[in-house]
């Protein structure tokens, strides 16, 4: 490149086209390549994340994008000590959840009749099919096209498996208009 334009820069339209530009013009097509690399005489990428523009190396910010904050040529979030301890507090309330269930099954029965008598009157209030009995198995009852605890359940469950068609059919045709009409034009 020549003395008034030394640095190379990567065109984004093009695939192995190079332009030579100044030290100001790095970043004027491709903002990705935005840091006049003066090693390399090339531009190149800032590799600090959430960085707007590169400070004196690849590896230092200067001006950080909205919402982050520069501390020692970094970009940090603004709201990261929010999300700490906002997660801080979900992870005491899941240790604090944990410790209770386990206490609660380690904790002594104090009156063995009437734990029985209300495992017995959970058991009798299951559904039960009247022909025989018998509980309905949990798995394999049809409860779209079968009278097992009113006509509700059954319109209720049928709704949810029409829901389930008319979700699987526009997830289906918009992966089909996808690979129709979402070909890009390849560039030159």
């Amino acid at each position: 490149c020549p003395a008034g334009c030394p640095f190379l820069r990567m065109e984004p339209d093009g695939v192995c086209k190079f332009t030579c530009v100044r030290a100001d013009q790095c970043g004027a097509d491709d903002p990705l390549k935005s840091f006049p690399d003066r090693d390399a005489m090339q531009c190149g990428p800032c590799t600090v994340s959430a960085c707007q523009a590169c400070g004196t190396s690849s590896n230092s910010c200067g001006v950080c994008q909205e919402g982050f904050i520069l501390d020692g040529g970094e970009c940090h979030d603004k709201s990261r000590w929010f999300w700490r301890s906002f997660y801080f507090v979900c992870f005491c309330g899941v240790v604090y959840g944990m410790m209770y269930v386990v206490l609660v099954f380690l904790r002594p029965i104090t009156n063995k009749e009437v734990c029985h008598q209300a495992l017995s009157f959970r058991i009798a209030s299951r559904m039960h099919n009247p022909a025989t009995g018998e509980e309905y198995p949990l798995i394999g009852t049809d409860v779209c096209n079968s009278y097992v605890a009113g006509v509700g359940v059954m319109l209720h469950f049928s709704w949810q498996w029409w829901m389930m068609i008319f979700s699987l059919a526009v997830a289906v045709s918009l992966l089909a208009m996808g690979t129709v009409f979402g070909k890009r034009v390849a560039l030159l």
